[in-house]
């Protein structure tokens, strides 16, 4: 997965990953953000399905909801199915879910600690 990271006028972290996978840009920019402590949580959760002491975890956002299994993540808009108000909701609209391996996800959030915590 190709992602970028920046920083808006504001000095908000932002996010942009590949077409396939733009979804996962938006997820960490509005509900992962600057917090460190979540995603290092994350990547625990990770570390566990990867030794399969768990076999899946669902994380609840305010904008998307996150299912990891043991060797994939998808992410899907928690209102997927009201009508589209916003401009995040008129861009995925229709579209259910966007998925990635489980270990693209853990380089994603690897990466966005790095740059978050700099």
């Amino acid at each position: 997965m190709e992602y970028q990271f920046s920083y808006d006028f504001l000095g908000k972290p932002t996010a942009k990953c590949e077409l396939d996978c733009e979804l996962f840009g938006d997820w960490l920019t509005q509900d992962i953000g600057n917090n460190s402590s979540e995603t290092k949580q994350l990547l625990a959760i990770i570390q566990q399905l990867q030794t399969r002491k768990i076999q899946e975890h669902r994380y609840i956002g305010n904008t998307f909801h996150l299912l990891l299994e043991d060797s994939e993540a998808e992410l899907q808009l928690n209102n997927a199915s009201l009508a589209p108000s916003t401009k995040l909701d008129i861009e995925w609209h229709g579209q259910e879910s966007v998925g990635c391996g489980l270990v693209d996800l853990q380089h994603l959030l690897e990466a966005w600690l790095d740059f978050i915590t700099q």
